[in-house]
């Protein structure tokens, strides 16, 4: 595409880091259309390029069709559809395909070029690696969209998984209210059990089953669902994966409780 209709000789193509350094360093305003391969330049503003070129640009305007696939400082123009025009070293950057407002934008840039080489202003540059105005102000509305959808994913997964707890514990305390559990962190003493086998006896529990289990930090949600009394995260993480005993109580065949009690 890019050289057909003369674009070639109006536009110096650039496809590798050394065509682009060496392009650089040429005197005047230079203007690069930064495209990525699969779309090609933006040939539709050829014939406003060439106007300006010759009417008003000269030998003090450069242009250039800049394939960024293959130029390590224009990576960050890779894969994007939209015309985007680089005034190196950097300062201005367009995008678009706005003819009025790029040959406006040309005409600006070569009279302020004009002005510093007669001494008569100084440039401000932009690094190649350095995001402009534009590009930041585009890169946080990016960042923002991309949080909010992060947030309402996060509290869609979060919903879901809370639904899913509470049913499941409806589930329980209405199919099995009779039952319960006990878990005997690492830290207590074995006559605890016996203590707390003799209390439970007095209120019509007797121990249907026993055995050792291990916590690790997924377990938490759990664990904490509903819980008022919710121990500090640092005290779980002293017991993570090892032993606990777990106790699981039975009411006496006919005796009936509330899931409160």
């Amino acid at each position: 595409m890019a050289k057909k209709g003369g674009v070639q000789q109006l536009q110096t193509e650039i496809n590798t880091d050394d065509e682009f350094e060496k392009f650089l360093e040429r005197d005047g305003l230079l203007v690069m259309d930064v495209y990525t391969e699969w779309c090609g330049p933006c040939v539709g503003m050829i014939g406003s390029l060439k106007k300006i070129k010759l009417e008003l640009g000269g030998d003090n305007l450069q242009l250039a069709i800049c394939k960024s696939d293959e130029i390590g400082a224009l990576k960050r123009f890779r894969n994007k559809s939209e015309p985007t025009w680089l005034f190196a070293s950097i300062v201005n950057l367009m995008f678009g395909t706005n003819v009025p407002k790029l040959i406006n934008l040309i005409t600006e840039e070569l009279d302020i070029e004009l002005k510093c080489r007669a001494g008569e202003l100084e440039r401000s540059y932009y690094e190649l690696w350095e995001l402009t105005p534009e590009e930041q102000e585009r890169e946080d509305v990016r960042q923002e969209r991309e949080e909010e959808v992060a947030r309402i994913e996060k509290e869609a997964a979060a919903k879901k998984r809370l639904d899913y707890i509470t049913h499941v514990t409806d589930e329980i305390m209405t199919n099995i209210p009779d039952m319960g559990i006990t878990l005997f962190m690492p830290h207590v003493h074995k006559d605890v059990f016996k203590k707390l086998h003799d209390h439970a006896e007095k209120h019509d529990l007797h121990m249907k089953e026993k055995r050792l289990v291990h916590l690790n930090p997924k377990m938490l949600e759990v664990l904490h669902f509903e819980c008022e009394n919710r121990l500090a995260d640092d005290v779980f993480e002293q017991i993570y994966y090892k032993d606990i005993q777990a106790y699981v109580w039975k009411l006496t065949e006919g005796e009936t409780r509330s899931p409160e009690e």
